[in-house]
């Protein structure tokens, strides 16, 4: 005899158990109803389940990786083709260190041209400036030049001076002269001869002359100040400040400014240094 409690149980499954139990006892044939389906256990069920919500997860996760792929590429431009979301973050980290890489070279190269002109202008700047201070220096020794038996002129005679190895250099305390690299001293006291009397000595040992030192302020000495009617300009700070006063669209390493210069230079006195 079934339990009461079975009874029931089938009852729920939809089994007439009296009706099979009646049937079983007949010896005729008799037609019983039996429900359509299948009767699980309690743990086909889990697993049942369990299967239908992972597959349930892993077409989630594809629709979601698809929207994901499909926004990336309307608001980023970038082509996902991963189909896992490890995957999916490789390639956007791929992307991203791709464009931060270009914009960082794209940087470096515009630095590097930024830096070429800065030294190509700091290297120009340098030059005028070398330039400038050469020709102040040149002119300042050229005026302090006496006359000369060859009638050259104080340009001339300067490079031919240079040719037989005589040089001038300007110290803090003031110009020397140097033959063949050697300063130029005075035989008793072995100190540097003063600028006056190392052009006297050059013009004796090349008989260029007269040989007497040349007077101070060198040639020209004694005449009212030349130029362009700029009188009392006695120091090179002096005749820098008044040329570009009058002459702000010029500089005075020009042509013309030079020659400007030489003019103030001969007045007696005039210091070349200051």
């Amino acid at each position: 005899m079934l339990k009461a409690t079975d009874k029931e149980r089938l009852k729920n499954l939809g089994i007439d158990i009296d009706a099979i139990i009646a049937a079983h006892t007949d010896p005729a044939e008799k037609d019983i109803t039996v429900p359509d389906g299948m009767i699980y256990t309690d743990a086909q069920l889990a697993t049942r389940d369990e299967v239908k919500l992972k597959d349930g997860e892993k077409v989630g996760e594809k629709k979601a990786i698809e929207i994901a792929k499909t926004e990336l590429k309307k608001h980023a431009g970038l082509d996902i083709t991963a189909e896992r979301w490890g995957d999916v973050g490789k390639e956007i980290k791929a992307a991203i260190n791709a464009t931060g890489d270009d914009k960082v070279k794209t940087l470096q190269e515009q630095n590097a041209a930024l830096l070429a002109d800065k030294t190509s202008l700091a290297d120009k700047v340098t030059q005028a400036e070398t330039q400038l201070k050469t020709g102040l220096f040149e002119i300042g020794v050229l005026s302090k030049l006496p006359a000369n038996a060859m009638g050259l002129s104080p340009k001339e005679t300067f490079e031919l001076a240079k040719l037989r190895g005589y040089t001038p250099e300007h110290t803090d305390t003031g110009v020397v002269w140097k033959k063949n690299g050697e300063v130029m001293k005075d035989p008793v006291t072995h100190a540097p001869l003063s600028e006056d009397k190392a052009i006297a000595a050059i013009w004796t040992e090349q008989k260029w002359t007269p040989a007497a030192t040349p007077p101070a302020g060198g040639r020209g000495a004694g005449q009212k100040p030349s130029g362009d009617g700029m009188g009392g300009i006695m120091s090179k700070s002096a005749a820098e400040a008044a040329w570009k006063e009058q002459n702000p669209d010029k500089g005075l390493a020009t042509p013309e400014g030079m020659a400007w210069y030489a003019e103030q230079a001969k007045q007696p006195g005039f210091d070349l240094y200051s």
